[in-house]
């Protein structure tokens, strides 16, 4: 299963921890993280099943995704899931 993280420049110590914490604590899983303006690149060429992300839900046009998890970086501000679209 490969898991994308994708966060803003400014928030890169928030993506590489939560994608180090992920790769740590699953270890047969691929975890890779990028910056949100990469985002739809990586989403075509990492094609994961899982987007850990500050932004929205997008559409996903590939079928592979499976959840998309909406945690934004602001601590009052709920985070939101998507299971299969």
């Amino acid at each position: 299963m490969r898991v994308l993280v994708a966060y803003e420049y400014r928030y890169r110590f928030y993506r590489e921890v939560i994608a180090k914490a992920i790769a740590d604590h699953r270890p047969h899983l691929q975890v890779c993280h990028s910056e949100l303006e990469e985002l739809g690149k990586e989403l075509v060429l990492f094609d994961p099943h899982v987007v850990v992300s500050s932004q929205p839900y997008r559409l996903d046009t590939t079928n592979t995704l499976a959840a998309w998890v909406e945690l934004p970086v602001e601590p009052s501000s709920a985070a939101q899931i998507h299971l299969g679209g």
